[in-house]
């Protein structure tokens, strides 16, 4: 009571509710001039679940990882789950209270960075996994003579997922295959036969890598990759 806590005919009575901390609900009466007052009061809010951390990142080689809960009411039930096909849930998927999850994430044969989301006790846990770093090799294949020249091969390795191009830089070497296509492949060319008294020397990009075709007047043809 904080005023009016006696007096004669009609009047004021004022009075405070102190905060309730608790996790339940109260109930307390005032009297006043013989009739009582019932105060209710609701219990203290309660801290929802939480995720620690609240994301996470990968390399493009994946592996594992591992996500706590903290679940305030211990008996409070709850499930974990993912849609993303190349995260797996290792343990546990469901469970009681505050918990530590263990989860699996595959490679990324990609070159593009992705994002994968697991689910635990309605909360989002956001998983990036970074994009695999394309790297090149570019060797000489085989090279056979023809009419009109000769016909003259690339073999290029790299991830599965990483683009490559094969580009002449002289008119009288042609593309003849796989000008522009992904993973390990083979880029074929045609050389067309000197018919000049002079040597001459052009280029083929091929995955970054530059090709020397240098074909002499009478024919003889060298070719050498340059790194």
């Amino acid at each position: 009571m904080t005023s009016g806590a006696s007096g004669s005919g009609s009047g004021r009575v004022n009075y405070s509710v102190a905060p309730n901390t608790a996790t339940t609900a109260r109930t307390g009466s005032l009297g006043i001039a013989s009739q009582t007052v019932s105060v209710k009061q609701s219990a203290a809010p309660q801290a929802g679940p939480s995720l620690t951390p609240p994301s996470i990142a990968f390399t493009a080689t994946g592996g594992p990882g591992t996500v706590t809960l903290t679940m305030p009411q211990s008996t409070k039930a709850w499930i974990a789950s993912t849609t993303a096909k190349w995260i797996t849930l290792t343990g546990p998927a469901s469970g009681k209270g505050s918990a530590a999850l263990s989860y699996t994430v595959g490679s990324n044969v990609g070159t593009a960075t992705r994002s994968g989301v697991i689910t635990v006790a309605g909360i989002s846990f956001t998983v990036t996994q970074a994009g695999t770093a394309c790297s090149y090799s570019v060797n000489m294949g085989g090279l056979s003579s023809v009419s009109g020249g000769f016909n003259g091969s690339a073999v290029v390795s790299t991830q599965a997922a990483c683009p490559w191009s094969a580009i002449s830089n002289a008119s009288w070497i042609t593309v003849t295959s796989a000008a522009s296509t992904k993973g390990a492949g083979t880029a074929g060319f045609f050389v067309t036969g000197n018919t000049t008294s002079a040597p001459r020397t052009g280029t083929l990009s091929v995955a970054g890598y530059t090709i020397q075709v240098t074909e002499a007047a009478n024919g003889n043809i060298d070719i050498k990759p340059i790194p």
